[in-house]
């Protein structure tokens, strides 16, 4: 009788395969990499456009 049923359960629930799904952190943290990215490709376009 190694383990008991609670156990048993803990170790079937930690080797199912879960999906992973966004949390609002994410979410925010992805919204705000992008929208940071397009700002600095923006200002990198003006800039170069400015030392022409």
């Amino acid at each position: 009788m190694g383990k008991s049923e609670s156990q048993m359960d803990i170790m079937e629930k930690s080797t199912k395969p879960r999906k992973h799904h966004w949390t609002v952190v994410e979410i925010g943290l992805s919204v705000i990499v992008l929208l940071m990215s397009c700002a600095l490709a923006g200002l990198i376009v003006l800039y170069t456009s400015a030392l022409r």
